[in-house]
């Protein structure tokens, strides 16, 4: 009786702490996210975003830690961060506002909340603000 009782535990941890697409865009679309304006073009934001996030030692380590894989859809101007390959633990928006400028949106499930921080966040716009700056995308590839 006892194991049936941890293992319903478990599982319903486990579904409240899971998020969804649906869930990523609701927290969006009230204002729960963390964002930052590039005084660049939404595909070299974009572009260079996920250079830092593939190639940036210290992310790297951390999403292999946290279990995390990056699905990039360029089309949808997004990349969704993905818990266990099952829930959705962070969408990244990027919101063209002209040629030259850009918005970035970091939106977390309140699972992640708790291990992917502010600043974590701070440093990827930081890093990427650097090199847009520096022009020296090549530098990382």
């Amino acid at each position: 009786m006892s194991k049936k009782v941890i293992f319903l535990f478990v599982i319903t941890t486990f579904c409240l702490s899971c998020a969804t697409f649906h869930d990523i865009d609701m927290y969006r679309s009230k204002g729960d996210s963390i964002s930052t304006m590039y005084n660049h073009g939404w595909e070299n934001v974009y572009d260079v975003m996920k250079i830092v996030l593939n190639n940036d030692e210290d992310f790297s380590i951390y999403f292999e830690k946290m279990n995390c894989t990056l699905e990039y859809v360029k089309g949808e101007k997004r990349i969704w961060v993905k818990m266990d390959g099952l829930c959705m633990g962070a969408g990244i928006y990027f919101i063209p506002l002209s040629d030259s400028k850009t918005k970035v949106e970091v939106v977390r499930s309140r699972f992640i909340k708790i291990f992917f921080s502010d600043k974590e966040i701070e440093q990827i716009f930081k890093k990427s603000m650097d090199i847009l700056n520096t022009n020296t995308m090549g530098s990382w590839c």
